[in-house]
């Protein structure tokens, strides 16, 4: 009888260390996923904002190309209006494939990114990124000769960098190309690439 008792208990104690371990593991999950922030950019917001509501959005492309965005993050410009300027992303601001940064638009409408002259956006030798609901325009295969969107990278080592997904996305008015990734160091790369409900139009070299 004393057995079946020790041998119950030590079941529960189990049990208890095994509850334990699952709340700690959903209580550290929780951390990681909390500390993923958005913020908002708007004609009408200030840069020494918080930019971390729609009430204190950050104004301007050079105050997002300033800060170093960690995995998870969003990056949202106001739906319907323009912001001009040329978009920057480094390994400092890489997300990850379950935790990409996104780039797209907040309110009715989408956003618009323009700039007279260099890609509108431009993303190098970093991946985990995703861009949805916003328009980038370059004002003219005349004005602007680079491409739209430029994906690049040219790190040594075979380096394979994961997950680019862009969805419902317009581009054009560039010289180049409205969408362009690629790598230019031995077998170096990008993959999990995706690249869909997109117009890309008037651009001189192609559209992706």
């Amino acid at each position: 009888m004393f057995l079946k008792l020790l041998i119950g208990l030590c079941k529960i104690n189990k049990l208890i260390n095994s509850l334990r371990m699952a709340l700690l593991t959903l209580i550290i999950l929780q951390g990681i996923t909390s500390s993923a922030t958005t913020y908002y950019i708007s004609p009408y917001g200030d840069d020494n904002n918080s930019g971390t509501s729609t009430l204190a959005p950050w104004q301007t492309i050079e105050k997002v190309n300033s800060f170093n965005f960690s995995p998870g993050d969003s990056i949202l410009f106001q739906g319907g209006q323009v912001f001009s300027g040329n978009l920057y992303f480094d390994s400092n601001d890489a997300g990850m494939l379950s935790e990409p940064v996104t780039i797209s638009s907040y309110d009715t409408g989408r956003s618009e990114i323009n700039t007279s002259s260099g890609n509108a956006l431009f993303i190098y030798n970093a991946a985990g990124f995703k861009i949805c609901n916003i328009k980038f325009s370059g004002g003219g295969c005349d004005i602007n000769e680079a491409d739209g969107i430029s994906i690049f990278m040219d790190l040594p080592g075979s380096v394979k960098l994961p997950y680019i997904f862009i969805n419902e996305v317009e581009v054009s008015g560039f010289g180049g190309w409205g969408i362009c990734i690629g790598s230019w160091n031995g077998l170096s790369g990008f993959t999990d690439i995706t690249v869909m409900h997109v117009e890309s139009h008037d651009n001189c070299k192609g559209g992706i």
